[in-house]
């Protein structure tokens, strides 16, 4: 069990550091978070009628761009880090299981 959870939290090139698949994973909740806490205060709010104002269309078009970036970053981090962890242990190199 020890080996399997230091494959997945330990680096392969560097058994002292947090894997990059960790660390890109827990990069991706903040979107995710982002998007609760926005649910959360819709709740209380009162649902009216009236156009959105022009800052808060800006603000919530930079708040999309943020969550759509950062899920992207997240995405493209986890995958390499998990696809160099497994190639570095297929080929010997895994320093965390060493």
């Amino acid at each position: 069990m020890k080996t399997i959870i230091d494959f997945i939290i330990k680096s392969s090139a560097d058994p002292r550091a947090t894997s990059l698949t960790v660390k890109a994973a827990l990069l991706g909740l903040i979107p995710f978070i982002m998007q609760a806490l926005d649910i959360a205060c819709d709740f209380g709010k009162q649902c009216y009628d009236l156009q959105p104002s022009l800052f808060e269309t800006i603000v919530s078009a930079l708040a999309d761009g943020t969550f759509y970036l950062l899920s992207l970053i997240s995405v493209i981090g986890f995958v390499y880090g998990l696809g160099r962890k497994i190639t570095r242990t297929i080929m010997g190199e895994n320093e965390a299981l060493k």
